[in-house]
Formats: C-alpha cells, structure tokens, sequence
C-alpha cells in the first residue's frame, strides 16, 4: 500500500539529495538548474570540457590558484558555465559574496547578467534555496543584491567607488581593438588600474575568460606574469597537450582529439578554417594567435594572363571601386580607382576526404589606376569607366569626397552608384584583415601586367606595422573595400550562386562548354578572343585609350559584341575570322582558335 506519510518522506529525501549535490558540485548545479532554466528544452551536449572547467572553478573559489584564465572558442558554454553558474552556486554556500562583473561590450554585461537574474528568480532555485538566497522584487541589473548582503555588480568602463570580493572578466577586449597594438596597451592598463583594484582584498579570486585574438591581448600579457594559470581548450588538438587540473593531476589530450564532434566535427572545423582564414582561425578557434605581422601573402594571389582574351565578357558582374582624397598634390594620400569583376563557378575540394563540387565567386582586378588627381579628373575618370565595361555598380568610400562625388555621378547617369561605409575606428589594416580570407581561399586573380604587378607588391607590402599614410595602402584599401561590400552583398555572396554556371574550359585549342569541376586553385574557364586593351594614360586630361592617336575599327566577338581595336588588332582578328561591326557577320564556326 502507499503509505502518503512514507512517499512525502522520500520525496523530501530526494530533494534534500537533489540540494546537497547541487551545493557540492558546480557541474551538476550547471546541467540541472543553471543549463535547464537558461536554456530550458534545449538539450545539453556534454562533454568532458565541462566538468574540467567546473572543477578548476571551485578551486579558484577556494583560493588555489587565485588567478585563472580560461581560452576557450565560441559556442563552448563558458560563459555560461564560468559567468552564470559560478557565482549563482557560490551564493548558496555563501549568500554574502560580492561578485563583480566586466566586459568591453555592456551589451554582454546586461545579457549575462539577465540570465544570473534568471536563474535565482526560477521557480527551481526559489523551491530549494529561496529560504536562504532571494532578490527584492525591484533590483537593478547593474547591481543584483540579495537579502544576506550579497552583491553581483556590474562594472563599466569608468567603474570607481565600488569593491568586490571576487571577480569575473568575460571577453575584455573586442576583435576591433585586439588588431592593434596601441588600443591592447590602453585595455591592459584600465583593467589593470581601474578594474583590478575593485578588489577588497587583493588575495581574491580572478577569472579572465577570453577568446584569443592576438599575441598582445590581455591573455597573452598575463601569462607571462607570476602566479597566473591558463587553461586553453581548442575544439581539436592539433598537438597532443597536458591540461592541468587544479586538483593536483594533469589530463594527457592526445593529438587529434575532438572536444564536441557533434557540435565540431572535423568537416565544421575545415569549413570554418576556410572561411575565416587561418591566421584568424588559429586565433579565434584553436587559441594560438599567430605573431606575424603579415597581412596578404603573395603566394595567396593567383595571377591570369590579362592578354589572353575578353575577361570582361566572361565576368557576371563588373564593379568600380573607388577611395577618394581630400588633396590631389604630391605628399597626400592618392585617389584610387578600380575595375573589378565578379566571376561565379564550380570548384572541387574535400571534405573529410570525399571531393565535393561548390560554386564560388571569383574576385578579377581588370584595372587599377592609383595616383594623385583632381576631383574633376577621377570623376570623368570613373564615368569613362562605367560606361566602357558596362558596370553594375560604382562603390565609393563614404568619406571624404564620397558623398559629392557619388551625387554628381548619379546625376550624371552612371549606374549602381553605392557609398560603401568604413568601420568606425577608420584602420586600413583592420578592413584589410578582414578581407583577407577571400585571398586566402585562392578566389583573387591579379593580371600578369605591369601595373597588376604593382597592385601585388603594394598589397604584400602592407603590414600592421606599416604607417597608413604610406602610398601602399591607398590601392590595398580600396581592394579591401570593394572585397568586403562584395562579400556581405545580395546576390555577391562569397559562396553563393550570382548566375546559373556554365563554364568555358580552353581544351587543345577549341572551346568547350562543361559543368565538370575542376580541383581547387584552378581556373575553370578561359576567356574568348582579343580585346582592346583599354589602360587610361596618366596623363590627367587624356581620358581616351592609349592608342587614341590611331584610327579606332569597331570588330564583332564570337558572342556578337563590339569592341574598339586599332588597325594592328583589326588585322589579326580579320585572319581569326572576326568581322567589322556594320557587316554584322559572326566568326566562322570551323575556326579553330578560341
């Protein structure tokens, strides 16, 4: 018989059980109160990660070590579990803890602090600790207090006056400030002079929990100072590792080792490393910033042949890139103005060993003309342009002379006009890095010219270090300017389709149309015919082409558009059975030269 005195016994026993666990294990609080009010139905992916972290946490609460850094890649639950769960479970064994709280972004500061609220305001917490921890009815985020004088306080950038006993640091640098030297000094030395100093006692506990970006970050100073311990989990070892665990044991990782293959599998990891890069990657993901100063590396460009035929015929879209300059003298920074075209196809590569086909976009500089000019010049310049590749659109800085130049050219009819905005902190480096992986993934041609060469050497040359009122930078940044619009354009995606592929693979001479992929690096079309070369003299006012002093013939390509070319073009394409515009005739079929 069920005796109802017996079953509400066992039903205390339980929750007398199921309390005392929570109070002496912060991984079992995490996975059955913390995870399950935050998260409610989502399911929790454990993995042996989160056991270490809550096991290494408790003992910086009790003092051994007193300093701790955590690097751990996104998506891990660290913050979850070191900036949510760890002071909610403290609280239960000792309500009068004054925590206190920083990050760079108080967006992040409001949003952990919310979900801190959460949990103590949750039915579950109230059922089982609400006699010993509770919040008043009106609190303030900024600063949550209980009723045993317990504090979780909320520290911003100008934080002065208040004191902790210990302390939380989640994420204290953001990815803008972290890619330059000068802004990681100014973050080290306010946390250092400002938010160190909250403690009360300076034996207290430190936690930095931190996503590396960068040698110099507050990560990277710390670890060389005396009495600070790391703990650093990759979401794969690309090297076998010992991770100390503050209980006095090490835990061997063995090479290759997966953290969370559900949520990391191998085919992710290779997916992310190939979109964002490998220097941001090893920074980001596997907690190993490279020190390099580099940004571009020449192997990472892929050259074409620009005199092996119409390019401009073969590209899905062809944009003008433009970055102005207040001066058109000697000694200031120069105008840049460049012809870029948009080229979507089909590549193979493997994942996890199984070659798999993808479309991409290819990234083509046509043109380049970088130099100081008047304001009058580089808008003809940009019209003559326009109007002789058919562009899809002209991308100007929004800076400078961006905003009347791209108001003339609107009204002067020139189509697509678009003022593309600059990060705030203005950094040419900072906007190059962030287009660095599209260079990385082998999708930008530069030609085999003499200017194309330039553009390369300019490019390369362009470092962190390298003072930005170099000249280098002034075509870098509009390459850098033109990528990243590209990228996060509609129909421009970085691995989206632009138009139904067909591809133009020169075989043994002939033309033919294929849809095989080819392997990763390698062109899968070649361009068809001859065109006139169209290179503006650097002569200001000569806006016509370089051969403008010879009579000019209007010739039809094997597609039936008509191109400009000299005398001495127009002879060699009559042999290759081209014909003049007004014939209107196409080229004999049975040629056999694409």
């Amino acid at each position: 018989m069920n005796d109802p005195t017996q079953n509400a016994r066992r039903a205390e026993l339980l929750d007398l059980k199921f309390r005392l666990r929570c109070e002496q294990s912060l991984s079992f609080f995490f996975s059955e109160v913390a995870w399950k009010v935050v998260e409610q139905d989502r399911e929790l992916q454990w993995n042996w990660a989160i056991p270490l972290l809550c096991t290494n946490a408790e003992r910086v609460m009790q003092g051994t070590p007193n300093r701790w850094i955590v690097n751990c890649s996104v998506r891990t639950g660290k913050s979850l579990i070191l900036s949510v769960a760890l002071p909610v479970w403290y609280w239960l064994k000792h309500p009068s803890y004054k925590f206190s709280f920083y990050s760079y972004s108080a967006a992040l500061r409001r949003e952990l602090a919310g979900k801190r609220e959460k949990v103590l305001r949750s039915e579950m917490f109230t059922k089982y600790w609400g006699d010993r921890v509770s919040l008043p009815v009106r609190t303030s985020l900024e600063n949550l207090k209980n009723n045993q004088g317990g504090e979780l306080l909320l520290l911003g950038p100008g934080a002065t006056g208040h004191g902790s006993d210990g302390m939380i640091i989640d994420d204290p640098t953001s990815g803008r400030q972290a890619r330059f030297e000068n802004q990681l000094e100014t973050q080290e030395v306010h946390v250092k002079e400002n938010i160190f100093s909250r403690l009360n006692n300076t034996a207290g506990p430190i936690l930095l929990i931190q996503q590396r970006q960068s040698p110099e970050d507050l990560s990277g100073t710390l670890k060389s100072e005396q009495g600070w311990h790391s703990t650093v989990i990759p979401p794969i070892f690309e090297e076998a590792a010992k991770i100390e665990v503050f209980d006095g044991t090490f835990l061997s990782i063995a090479k290759g080792t997966l953290v969370d293959e559900r949520r990391f599998s191998q085919e992710n990891l290779d997916e992310m490393k190939r979109r964002m890069g490998s220097r941001a990657f090893q920074a980001g993901v596997l907690q190993k910033p490279p020190s390099g100063e580099e940004i571009i590396r020449a192997e990472w460009l892929v050259p074409y042949d620009y005199n092996a035929g119409n390019w401009r015929s073969l590209m899905d879209s062809v944009i003008i890139s433009c970055d102005t300059a207040s001066v058109g003298t000697a000694g200031h920074s120069q105008w840049s103005i460049q012809t870029w075209g948009i080229k979507s196809y089909k590549r193979t590569r493997l994942v996890g060993g199984i070659p798999c086909s993808e479309h991409c976009n290819g990234f083509f500089l046509l043109g380049c003309t970088t130099r100081h000019m008047e304001y009058s010049e580089a808008k003809r310049i940009i019209t003559v342009l326009s109007q002789k590749h058919g562009a899809d659109g002209v991308w100007i800085e929004n800076a400078t002379h961006g905003v009347p130049l791209s108001q003339e050219l609107n009204k002067a009819g020139v189509l697509g006009v678009r003022l593309v905005s600059v990060n705030k902190d203005g950094k040419k480096c900072n906007r190059l890095w962030a287009a660095s992986s599209a260079f990385e993934d082998s999708r930008v041609y530069y030609p085999l010219t003499e200017w194309g060469e330039q553009w390369k050497a300019d490019l390369v040359r362009c470092t962190k270090r390298l003072n930005e009122r170099d000249m280098a930078w002034d075509a870098a940044d509009t390459t850098a300017l033109f990528l990243l619009e590209a990228m996060r354009s509609p129909g421009i995606s970085a691995y989206g389709h632009i138009k139904t592929w067909a591809a133009l693979e020169s075989v043994s001479g002939t033309t033919t149309v294929t849809d095989k992929p080819l392997p990763l690096g390698e062109l899968p079309f070649a361009p068809v015919g001859y065109i006139h070369q169209w290179e503006l003299k650097r002569d200001a006012q000569n806006l016509l082409p370089e051969h403008s002093d010879e009579p000019l013939y209007g010739m039809v390509d094997p597609n039936g558009e008509v191109w400009d070319v000299d005398e001495t073009e127009c002879k060699k394409l009559l042999q290759e059975g081209w014909s003049y515009e007004h014939a209107n005739q196409t080229r004999d079929e049975t040629s056999d030269r694409t």
